[in-house]
């Protein structure tokens, strides 16, 4: 009788890890054949335009549009590989666990987006060489991402914005600031969006954690990245 017990909990767990094995490559093959497409289009589109354009603010603008609808694309081919590869026994290490940037890199990716969008831009960086463990690295990622797409949703035209990234003793600490007027901070009410939300779980996943601060005219996000072990800090 137990053994036979055994055999069918074994064949529901194997039945059970097949159907989300399935699933996950549903999902893939959806990504791939719908949003692939969709943003291939745009930056195909965007390349046309550019082309047919005189002014030169015009074509900059283009120009971005399909350079991120590319980087988007690969981003987007990675995370189909990640979810058509990775068994679901492993994919607790994965919440985007194809992200391979160095927390370095990952800042002057947001940097530059800030830039090209036209935003006013005091940055201080940090070496790219700089390492920490991979799940840390895309959790990270993540967050500041969020941080990044709340900014540029949110903050006015031209706002000033300041990134800067401070290592302590025990944490590495990422402020990501900018200007907003009245009307723009009423929308920015600390805790009110589901943004806010990832963000706290996703440096919290890490053992890290995320500080908001707001103002009449101001909006700051404090991203801490703690460090464990000397091996896990690389300079």
């Amino acid at each position: 009788l137990r053994a036979s017990i055994d055999r069918k909990q074994k064949h529901q767990v194997t039945q059970q890890k097949q159907l989300q094995h399935e699933l996950r490559i549903n999902i893939a093959r959806y990504l791939h054949d719908n949003l692939a497409r969709t943003l291939t289009m745009i930056s195909m589109h965007s390349e046309l335009a550019r082309m047919d354009t005189n002014s030169h603010e015009t074509e900059q603008h283009l120009n971005n549009i399909a350079e991120a609808g590319r980087s988007a694309i690969e981003d987007l081919r990675q995370l189909v590989v990640h979810l058509i590869n990775t068994q679901p026994s492993e994919s607790g290490v994965g919440l985007g666990a194809w992200n391979t940037s160095s927390v370095g890199t990952s800042i002057s990716e947001s940097a530059k987006l800030l830039r090209d969008a036209g935003y006013r831009l005091a940055y201080t960086g940090i070496s790219t060489d700089m390492r920490f463990p991979r799940t840390v690295e895309t959790a990270f990622a993540l967050a500041l991402n969020e941080v990044t797409a709340n900014l540029v949703k949110h903050a006015p035209p031209n706002a000033e914005v300041e990134i800067s990234a401070i290592a302590t003793e025990k944490s590495l600490l990422v402020v990501v600031a900018n200007s907003c007027s009245r009307s723009e901070n009423s929308r920015l009410s600390v805790g009110a969006g589901v943004g806010v939300d990832s963000i706290l779980s996703r440096m919290a996943s890490i053992g890290g954690n995320a500080r908001f601060v707001s103002d009449t005219d101001y909006w700051q996000v404090i991203l801490s990245i703690p460090i464990t072990n000397e091996k896990e800090f690389i300079p």
